[in-house]
């Protein structure tokens, strides 16, 4: 094949990867995203095909785009380039009392162990009922401030393949996302 011949094949298969360029789901896609009418008024997290992730609460759905509020604006995203879609949920505080009041019961038990040296069980009788009460108000404020994400609407792997060519490179690239 003589230089000429080489750059016209090189040509032609550049300019058909420009029309192969694009995406491909890994799985069948799915129609959109599923109904979301019951997480209206809840806070939701929504991330789109480009990774761009937006926190809010759900104020509209319909097949064609999600309306999620914005500290007072209203953002419109397409259903078709959610990727997906949490909700978060707040954390039952009843564990969080019980291991609070658990640590406020066995450290202050162990301290007084340690430092008792009077009659039997007078540190203990000091220590142990401030250190359940603290450990019991602990516990909760932390479960109360802890929030769990929950998905609501995880997207399928998408392969995307593009041409590459420049100097001295030429060929495709292939991304997994998942």
């Amino acid at each position: 094949m003589d230089a000429i011949t080489q750059f016209h094949v090189i040509t032609a298969v550049m300019i058909a990867s420009i029309g192969l360029g694009g995406s491909a789901y890994a799985q069948t896609p799915t129609e959109a995203v599923p109904d979301l009418t019951p997480f209206i008024g809840q806070r939701i997290e929504v991330t789109d095909e480009d990774g761009r992730v937006v926190t809010g609460q759900l104020i509209r759905v319909s097949e064609a785009s999600v309306v999620v509020k914005i500290d007072h604006i209203e953002a419109e995203l397409e259903s078709l380039r959610i990727r997906a879609v949490n909700r978060w949920r707040k954390d039952s505080v009843a564990n969080g009392i019980l291991i609070g009041a658990g640590l406020g019961f066995v450290i202050p038990a162990f301290i007084a162990a340690a430092v008792d040296t009077g009659e039997p069980g007078e540190a203990a009788a000091l220590l142990i009922p401030p250190g359940v009460t603290i450990g019991l108000a602990v516990g909760w404020i932390v479960d109360a401030l802890h929030r769990t994400k929950i998905p609501i609407f995880p997207a399928p792997p998408r392969v995307t393949i593009a041409p590459v060519w420049g100097d001295r490179r030429r060929g495709f690239q292939a991304n997994l996302r998942f």
